[in-house]
Order: structure tokens, then C-alpha cells, then sequence
């Protein structure tokens, strides 16, 4: 009998890597992809993956992936820091930047990436 951290389960879902959102089946264990596959069910890719999709789990399990927060240092470097830090931080310059100069000083971009 296997226990729950040597199951695996199947999430569906959809690739981010360009803007056509491609449907995708999951298959995870241990918190790592084990198998990536296109969804048949999704309307618009059924069941069609691209290479960059496909190779997901190459991303995922990188040894160079960066995995926590890094905060720059005045010298340059870098440091870990919490998740948490990491958004409050962010969220208290947004707010600043909002206070100094307005809502029309934020921006957004969408679009198909590539790589």
C-alpha cells in the first residue's frame, strides 16, 4: 500500500507560456510533475501541447530554479527572505508609488512570451 506522499494525482489545467492557454493534464507526485500531457477535454487545444508545455517539468526541477524570495542588497547581493517579507514589501512600494504619483503611473502588459 502506497502512502500519500507516494501517490500521485492528476490536475487539469491550462499552460501560461503564450497566450493561446493551452488545456493540460498533470500528472504530480511528491509536489513534482511526473507527466505532462495536452487535455483532450479543452475546447480549444484538445488535447494539442507544444514542446515548451510539454517540457514543463525540466523548468520545475532545474537546478538553477530560483525557489524563495531573493531581496537586493545595497552592495549588489542578494538575500533570502520570507514570502512574506517579500510581498509586504512590494505591496508597501506599490502603494507608495500610488500615493506619490497617482493610478495612471502603473501599467499593464499582456501578450505571448517566447523562450
Amino acid at each position: 500500500m502506497m502512502d500519500a506522499a507516494q501517490q500521485s494525482k492528476t490536475d487539469v489545467t491550462a499552460c501560461i507560456l503564450c497566450s493561446r492557454n493551452c488545456g493540460l493534464s498533470v500528472e504530480i507526485k511528491d509536489n513534482q510533475f511526473v507527466k505532462i500531457k495536452g487535455d483532450s477535454e479543452h475546447p480549444f487545444s484538445q488535447g494539442y501541447i507544444c514542446q515548451k508545455a510539454a517540457r514543463l517539468q525540466h523548468y520545475q526541477q532545474h537546478a538553477d530554479r530560483l525557489t524563495t524570495p531573493l531581496k537586493r542588497q545595497p552592495d549588489g547581493s542578494f538575500q533570502e527572505v520570507s514570502w512574506d517579507v517579500a510581498i509586504q514589501e512590494i505591496a508597501d512600494r506599490l502603494v507608495q508609488i500610488r500615493d506619490d504619483f497617482g493610478g495612471t503611473a502603473f501599467a499593464s502588459v499582456g501578450g505571448r512570451r517566447s523562450g
